[in-house]
Order: C-alpha cells, then structure tokens, then sequence
C-alpha cells in the first residue's frame, strides 16, 4: 500500500514526461458540507486493475491533497474522516495528465447505487485486506474507512459490517460499533459472531442485560448450528454405509470425508472412513483416519475394531 501525506505536496511538480512508466497526477480537496476545508481526511484511489497497490493520500491544512505519479487506468476513489464519508466515484488517470477531484464529507453518506452494483469481488478482496491490516496494526479509524467502503460497495459483505464493529468497539465508539454489528444481522440475521460482538460492546457500556440477551442468542444459535453439522454429518455417513455397502467405494468415501467437513468432531465419520480407505489400499490415511475415531470417542461402539485394524495396519 502506497501513503502519501497531502501536506508534503502542497506544491505539485509534475514531469510526467520523464517518467518511463505511464504515469498521470490525481489532485483535490476536501470540504464539508458548508465548504470548509477539512484537514487529516483520508483519501483513498482503489485500483480496477487486480494485483495493483491501493493509494492512501491525507489532506493537509487546506484540506487539499496531491499525488504526482499515479499509474495510469481507473480507479474507485473516496474520502473519509471518523463518521463522515464522500461519496464515491470512478475516476480514470491518463497518462501525463492531472485527475482534480473535489470531495463533500456528510455523515451517514452511501456509495453511488450504479458504483455499488457495477463493484466486482476483486475490489471487495482489496478492500477488506487492508482493513484487516489496518485493524491489525491498531489504525482502527482507516480499517473503519475501509470496512465502510466495503459495505458501501457490496451491501452484501456481512464480514465488512462486523470488522467494522470491531474497529469501532476498539476506539469506544459504542453507537456506532452497535450499528455495524446490526448491519451484519440485517445481511445475515444467524450471523452468531455479531451477536458476540454485541454482547462485548454491550458490557463495555455498562449495558449488561442487553450484553447477557446477546450473549444467550449468540449461545442458542451457536448450539443450533453445532446441531445442524452434526446431523448433516450423520447423514452423509449414512449415505456413506449404504453406498460402501453396494460397492461404491470411492462414493463412500466422498460422502464419509463430507460428514467430517459438516462435523469435524464427529467421531463415526473418521472410522468408516479409515475402513474404506484401507478398502482402497490406502493404508497411510486409514491408519490417520482411525487413529483420528479413537481420539474423539477411545470407548465408542467402533473402537475394539479400530484398534484392531490398526493393529493390522501398523504392526
């Protein structure tokens, strides 16, 4: 990621003829809503292009900002600072030419809707890799901007809202890390790590009966799901026997090596795994897959079996 402080470029050199690179210069401002220039805000060009650097400029006292060696090619840009957002356009840096640009921060500011439906998943990707690396580096106000962004562009990224929460619970922003986990349920209602959050937030704040609501309904659907996988992981075993039992070895497998995936606890899964696949003569990962039953249920129905094939297997 490339950064760049707006008030080291007050005074824009441009030689973009020199430069072998094909290469423009992007330059602007920041304002609020009364036209008042603002002064630390972060801007941010997101190149279209995969595997290119993201751009990060801060405006300076003036609330301008200025890069002079931007590659050429479309970018989605935006500004931020705290609560208030630009909004967010597409622009296109042609080479040895100047991209001006002037933002209006507003508060509770969504993306453009024809950007938000023409976002594509590399985006997204650029987007919440640096905002996880900025919630990791403890810069949780731009991993905010980032997750934002995110959410903006693809209302659908349950993970955008819920790191946003995070970032913000980090800084004791509570209203608004309370909004970011209830944007996460308002994409997925289940989504049990929101509710965890919440609960977090909750008893920071001084909350606790909203923290212990939360927490129980992060419990319920947490043991709802455990449910689900182990009886989604008990069917696929069963379908696994009735195939293993007509002679489909290879299906059988697919379907025991399936219930693990549904169920990685799930003991009947790893021996009738390890089963077929001494079957198939593959004595490495039998023996794996055996050892693995006897780990999670050592007095199970299976286990005078297992021991015995392992005892055939690794003499």
């Amino acid at each position: 990621m490339i950064r760049c402080n707006g008030a080291a470029l007050a005074v824009l050199l441009w030689a973009g003829a020199a430069l072998a690179q094909a290469t423009g210069a992007v330059q602007g401002a920041v304002a609020d809503a009364d036209g008042a220039s603002i002064e630390g805000a972060l801007v941010i060009l997101l190149p279209m292009r995969e595997g290119s650097e993201a751009i990060e400029l801060e405006t300076g006292a003036d609330g301008r900002f200025a890069h002079p060696d931007v590659p050429s090619g479309f970018y989605t840009v935006t500004a931020a600072l705290g609560d208030q957002r630009s909004e967010v356009y597409r622009i296109q840096v042609r080479d040895g030419r100047v991209a001006d640009i002037r933002f209006i921060l507003e508060a509770g500011r969504s993306a453009t809707p024809w950007l938000g439906a023409g976002g594509d998943e590399s985006e997204l990707d650029s987007l919440f890799d640096a905002g996880v690396a900025a919630n990791r580096n403890g810069a949780y106000a731009e991993a905010i901007t980032y997750f934002n962004l995110g959410a903006q562009l693809f209302p659908g990224c349950v993970e955008c809202y819920y790191n946003a929460g995070v970032a913000h619970g980090a800084l004791e922003q509570w209203d608004e890390a309370e909004r970011a986990f209830h944007g996460a349920l308002s994409v997925q209602p289940e989504y049990t790590a929101a509710y965890y959050g919440l609960s977090d937030i909750y008893g920071k704040s001084g909350r606790p009966e909203d923290a212990i609501a939360a927490r129980e309904e992060a419990t319920r659907l947490t043991l709802a799901a455990i449910a689900t996988n182990r009886e989604q992981a008990s069917d696929a075993v069963e379908l696994g026997i009735v195939l293993r039992e007509a002679g489909n070895l290879e299906g059988a497998r697919a379907r025991f090596e399936e219930a693990t995936t549904h169920d990685p606890q799930y003991a009947p899964a790893y021996y009738w795994l390890g089963v077929t696949l001494s079957d198939l003569s593959d004595p490495a990962a039998s023996t794996a897959a055996l050892y693995r039953y006897l780990a999670l249920d050592e007095t199970g129905e299976y286990a005078d079996d297992a021991r015995s094939r392992l005892a055939a297997l690794d003499p």
